[in-house]
């Protein structure tokens, strides 16, 4: 990937505002710490393309649950290739699009 000029390098993703935001969450000490501990996910994705593959689904309950109160992650696509009714491979051939349902914003709305 790298030899075909398909990895963009960026300096300095971390969102302050962002992780301030978390800290003022209404979340428990060991929530705090696990989101803190992905947050390097979410500030890429905003960096990049708004766009999250991860099989870990704990960090996505997470940050779905404070999507909600946090604007700037609700429009964060997340999916999970180990979930094949999230089709990740057709999802990344048709462009990988940020459908409604793969939002951060929308998943614990529609749970």
């Amino acid at each position: 990937m790298n030899g075909k000029k398909k990895i963009v390098y960026k300096q300095d993703l971390e969102d302050r505002d962002l992780r301030s935001k978390i800290q003022k969450e209404d979340l428990t000490e060991s929530e705090r710490e696990e989101i803190l501990a992905d947050i390097h996910l979410v500030e890429a994705a905003l960096a990049a393309d708004s766009r999250i593959i991860s099989c870990d689904e704990k960090a996505r309950a997470l940050f779905g649950r404070i999507a909600a109160r946090i604007g700037q992650i609700r429009g964060v696509a997340w999916v999970n290739p180990e979930h094949r009714d999230e089709t990740p491979l057709n999802w990344l051939e048709n462009g990988a699009p940020t459908d409604t349902e793969r939002l951060l914003g929308r998943r614990n709305a529609a749970e």
